[in-house]
């Protein structure tokens, strides 16, 4: 499901790796790699990017959980 923007564009819902984020109870999970990720979509270039722009940032490191 695609949430809309003006002009046309939107984007895909946010996921966030690891996926078991909200479970995770370990200390050694703080030393993975963590980021959120979407597909961003504008008309303008569904040419250049028809499956979407795919956005993807890390998250700051955490030290707790």
């Amino acid at each position: 499901m695609a949430t809309k923007l003006i002009h046309g564009c939107s984007y895909s819902n946010i996921w966030v790796n690891p996926s078991n984020w909200k479970t995770i109870r370990s200390k050694k999970a703080l030393d993975k790699t963590w980021y959120i990720e979407y597909k961003f979509f504008d008309p303008e270039y569904a040419d250049k990017y028809p499956n979407g722009f795919p956005y993807r940032k890390k998250v700051n490191r955490f030290k707790t959980i």
